[in-house]
């Protein structure tokens, strides 16, 4: 044998023995850093969902009327319109999206909407051809999303119309 190769050899063994005795003192450490991942991912999870409630398509059932304006218009024609939503405790919903002349254009018309809505917590979540989340105060739904017409982005703001005794 050459003496650089046994040098090599025992250096091998040594390197061996400590890393054969740190081993186990790594995976504790690395077992330890998941574990307290973990329990603050838990933990936030668990307080995310604490003040939410949870709520049904019921609760929702009815008329609401609102409207739709463009946000960050500037002056290349403003997009604006109304809205007239029924919800249905089944989960299902038809809608009015009506909107008004455009400045600098005769534009305006009504699209008719129908699909399925669920609820999850304060948010309502509106699906047919796209998808539009609608965060929910009260008797309010609001939000930002696309007008389906123009592309451009708009706030939407519903009110639940009076309910009859």
């Amino acid at each position: 044998m050459r003496p650089d190769h046994r040098v090599g050899v025992a250096l091998r063994r040594i390197l061996d023995g400590l890393l054969a005795a740190r081993l186990p003192a790594i995976f504790a450490s690395i077992a330890l850093r998941l574990a307290w991942i973990m329990l603050i991912v838990i933990a936030l999870g668990c307080a995310g969902q604490g003040g939410r409630t949870a709520s049904s398509t019921a609760e929702l059932a009815g008329t609401w009327l609102g409207t739709f304006w463009q946000v960050n218009a500037g002056d290349t024609g403003y997009i604006h319109g109304d809205l007239v939503f029924d919800f249905k405790e089944d989960g299902s919903y038809t809608g009015t999206w009506t909107t008004r002349v455009v400045a600098g254009s005769s534009r305006g018309g009504s699209l008719q909407l129908g699909g399925r809505f669920a609820v999850d917590g304060d948010r309502v979540v509106l699906t047919d051809e796209r998808r539009l989340t609608l965060r929910r105060a009260g008797d309010i739904l609001y939000g930002i999303t696309v007008d389906p017409g123009s592309g451009r982005t708009i706030q939407v703001r519903l009110e639940r119309a009076a309910r009859r005794s």
